[in-house]
């Protein structure tokens, strides 16, 4: 659910980056009239600071926003450490690994928009997306109900690697990270108690874990989300022509039948009664291969359309594909 807060932040800064046009004066030439769309050909101190104030304030929003909606109302105690390593089949770590990634892709592309050389952009874009997915960390080691996740740490500092190595050594990304995400009707058929003495469903379990809404469901439903590496086959196979430069090959890591972390077996935290679906509803991995539109290959005469664009690129593309779970194969038309 958070990394959502966090693209809206990187998204808004990404924008005004691109939106504009500034006048940069050199002393030995003509001012020069250069596009917000392009990196400053030089340290630009009111892009740096500009960026660095407006970056300082959402973060602290996002820190007391985060805080008052989501730990407020959770008892909290001494830090603590929490091992998670199997919860929801790995798809949290997934979640933290595309997190932590587009972080720091949108972080180094606002830091060279300033001025900034490559390397202090790669440092200081590393910095921003530790620093914000280590606040969310040690909010939850302070968390009764969760704890300082090590793993999540893990996925964190390979998300934001998979960037910095790859744009340190080619200067390009030939594996991006993305999502995308599929609403799931669930069964309202009834589910009874351990004990018999009530009832509930599928649906009514999701709305309690997941959210009512539709936007709630995409945001915090692992069983409607899937994580993908996005590979350009273009660049990789030496720019061949008969292969289009905007299109990659997507492998994709999904789940379903989740209606618990570890199991799916729950106690409503209300009544006190307890319900297991183990026998019933499967947990298992899900596995993808299909194709995916490389957005910053696709360009247009318009900075801002561009910009949009570039902003798509941690979105999945729909399209053909070929899914293996449960031991079966499955072929999906238009997959999300």
């Amino acid at each position: 659910m958070l990394k959502w807060n966090i693209i809206l932040v990187l998204l808004v800064m990404k924008t005004l980056a691109q939106g504009q046009t500034v006048t940069l004066a050199d002393s030995l030439y003509e001012p020069v009239k250069v596009s917000f769309f392009q990196p400053s050909p030089e340290l630009n101190k009111k892009r740096f600071y500009g960026m660095a104030g407006l970056g300082v304030t959402m973060y602290g929003g996002f820190s007391y926003g985060l805080y008052n909606s989501w730990y407020k109302d959770f008892p909290k105690g001494d830090f603590r450490f929490f091992d998670d390593g199997k919860e929801w089949l790995q798809m949290d770590k997934a979640g933290h690994l595309f997190s932590a990634y587009f972080q720091t892709a949108y972080s180094y592309q606002v830091a060279r928009w300033t001025g900034l050389k490559k390397t202090p952009s790669l440092y200081t874009a590393a910095a921003i997306s530790t620093l914000v997915q280590t606040t969310i960390e040690t909010m939850d080691g302070f968390s009764s109900k969760w704890g300082f996740s090590l793993k999540d740490v893990a996925a964190n500092v390979g998300g934001t690697s998979l960037f910095v190595i790859q744009e340190s050594l080619w200067d390009h990304q030939y594996i991006v990270i993305k999502e995308s995400s599929l609403p799931v009707n669930y069964s309202e058929a009834p589910i009874f108690s351990l004990n018999n003495s009530t009832k509930t469903s599928l649906e009514e379990r999701a709305d309690d874990l997941f959210g009512a809404t539709a936007l709630e469901r995409a945001l915090k439903d692992y069983n409607v989300q899937t994580y993908w590496a996005s590979v350009d086959v273009h660049e990789i196979l030496g720019k061949p022509a008969i292969w289009p430069k905007w299109l990659n090959v997507a492998f994709g890591y999904g789940a379903s039948g989740l209606f618990g972390g570890f199991n799916n077996q729950w106690t409503n935290d209300a009544t006190g009664v307890s319900y297991d679906v183990s026998n019933q509803i499967k947990r298992q991995r899900q596995y993808y291969l299909g194709l995916d539109v490389n957005f910053h290959k696709v360009r247009t005469k318009s900075h801002l359309i561009n910009g949009l664009l570039d902003g798509l690129n941690i979105f999945k593309t729909p399209s053909p594909a070929i899914e293996y779970s449960g031991g079966e194969w499955r072929f999906h038309l238009l997959f999300w």
